[in-house]
């Protein structure tokens, strides 16, 4: 009589088939990593490390690393020139949804800043090629912006106001799903692209900051904003013509003095008049 499934048998069996199966997962693993890209590990000088892990939108004009990792997450890699536009729109909708956390809130401030600063530079290089064209020779001046160019203007300013809220909410708002260390690099960051987007937010054609109650258009809906114009007086003066400091050099004084806040830093004119009509 035959017998069958015999203890040798069987074991015999199963150590074939497990020999198979670690050999189709290794097979498995190879042509994974084939097909990935290669990883390597080599020793780079401090200061490139340093410039790596510091670099953001503000300071080099580059995404920072917490943001492309975010992109990555959800499947924006390579983004072409002006390809931002779809990653915040995706990345807004599940902030609105509330499916995102403090990493998307920070990634769309930069990606936000990023968008409006090339904007901004697609209008100026617009209007000084035209300029070129038509004062050849011409004594060298910043060029003239024309209705088109301020249309483009007015689209960077609403992503300006966009990254500003975006900032906003990653350091204060309790929507974040996931409380931030208060030593994490980003809050840095966040700090000032929400200090310098509120200032070109609201710039006008002359350069100078409006204050001002209103609605205004961000790329998501209408933001209302207030203020309080007594905060113009200080003291006995009325305080008027707003521009960032920020964007001057001061030569000629040992020691400048910054108090570090949230808000944008701002310069301005005395008018007495006011406070005497």
């Amino acid at each position: 009589m035959r017998r069958l499934n015999s203890p040798v048998r069987m074991q015999a069996m199963w150590g074939r088939e497990c020999t198979l199966a670690s050999m189709l997962l290794v097979s498995v693993l190879v042509m994974g990593c084939a097909n990935s890209s290669p990883l390597s590990v080599k020793r780079a000088s401090i200061g490139a490390t340093r410039r790596s892990v510091s670099a953001n939108v503000v300071s080099t004009g580059k995404l920072s690393e917490p943001t492309l990792i975010v992109l990555r997450r959800h499947e924006f890699i390579n983004l072409p020139h002006g390809g931002e536009e779809g990653a915040i729109a995706a990345l807004h909708a599940t902030v609105a949804a509330r499916e995102a956390g403090s990493d998307e809130y920070f990634a769309l401030a930069e990606l936000s800043f990023l968008r409006a600063e090339q904007l901004d530079r697609k209008a100026f290089r617009q209007a000084k090629w035209r300029d070129e064209r038509l004062r050849r020779g011409a004594k060298r001046r910043p060029p003239r912006y024309r209705d088109a160019d301020w249309a483009i203007v007015a689209r960077a300013q609403q992503r300006y106001l966009a990254a500003a809220i975006y900032a906003f909410a990653f350091i204060f708002s309790d929507d974040a799903m996931d409380r931030i260390s208060p030593i994490d690099p980003r809050i840095r960051i966040a700090v000032d692209l929400y200090n310098r987007s509120l200032a070109l937010a609201f710039q006008n054609k002359e350069g100078f900051v409006v204050l001002k109650d209103g609605r205004f258009s961000v790329p998501f809906g209408i933001v209302a904003v207030e203020f309080d114009q007594t905060d113009r007086i200080w003291g006995n003066r009325y305080l008027v013509d707003f521009i960032p400091s920020d964007e001057f050099i001061v030569e000629g004084l040992n020691n400048r003095y910054r108090r570090p806040g949230v808000g944008a830093p701002l310069a301005f004119d005395i008018d007495c008049s006011v406070l005497r009509r």
